[in-house]
């Protein structure tokens, strides 16, 4: 199983992950290190995003709604609860806590 395509042209060619427990701290890293394309090259063409319940993002709005989060400047850190595979489909449950100063706001999702 594969996990994100390379970027050509003025973006960092992403390298591709392809143990499914590593998908989300390779987003995490990435994420940290403000590499919204190195984020995009994690996702299919057809990834569906959630930067809030009910609120689902595809498309180009995936690359805006990354950079929305970026932009707030707060580390991200990841854990790896669970994770399934059958053939080329995978389910990941991370934890996921986010943390930043006086006026960033925690939150952590947890499956």
């Amino acid at each position: 199983m594969r996990f994100g395509r390379t970027t050509q042209g003025a973006h960092t060619v992403a390298s591709t992950v392809t143990d499914l427990a590593a998908l989300h701290p390779a987003w995490a890293e990435r994420f940290n290190a403000a590499d919204l394309p190195g984020m995009l090259a994690l996702y299919e063409s057809d990834a569906v995003f959630l930067p809030q319940p009910g609120v689902p993002v595809t498309g180009t709005g995936l690359g805006d709604a990354l950079q929305e989060f970026i932009d707030l400047s707060v580390p991200v850190r990841v854990t790896v609860r669970h994770t399934a595979q059958v053939g080329e489909l995978g389910l990941t449950a991370p934890g996921v806590t986010v943390t930043g100063g006086s006026t960033a706001r925690v939150r952590t999702a947890r499956a």
